[in-house]
């Protein structure tokens, strides 16, 4: 394996690592946390949706453009909207985003 592609797991499991390890450190109470991070907590959801939409509508090198192509982005993306305007928890919302995508995947073969 190249060098990147270990340092980007290292620091992709480094980064895990420290999001599960603040609950046990702060003893769960945000109010011990500087508030700058508690602001990005707080976003962290809406960014990883945000990623998950950008590298879902970007098709890749080579990759037609057509209804195969786009109608699973845009079924996860009306699905995540939709629950996120209905019930705004972020696990619910990534969840049907991507249950929609998964099932608009099948239904266009």
């Amino acid at each position: 394996m190249d060098a990147p592609i270990l340092l980007l797991i290292l620091a992709l499991g480094l980064a895990t690592f420290a999001f599960r390890a603040v609950p046990f450190l702060t003893g769960g109470r945000v109010d011990r946390l500087p508030p700058r991070l508690v602001e990005a907590l707080d976003k962290l959801g809406l960014m990883v949706i945000a990623a998950i939409l950008a590298v879902s509508l970007i098709p890749g090198p080579g990759e037609p453009i057509g209804a195969a192509t786009l109608a699973p982005p845009l079924a996860g993306v009306a699905a995540t909207i939709a629950v996120h305007a209905w019930l705004e928890k972020v696990g619910l919302t990534i969840l049907a985003g991507m249950a929609a995508y998964y099932l608009a995947t099948l239904a266009v073969g």
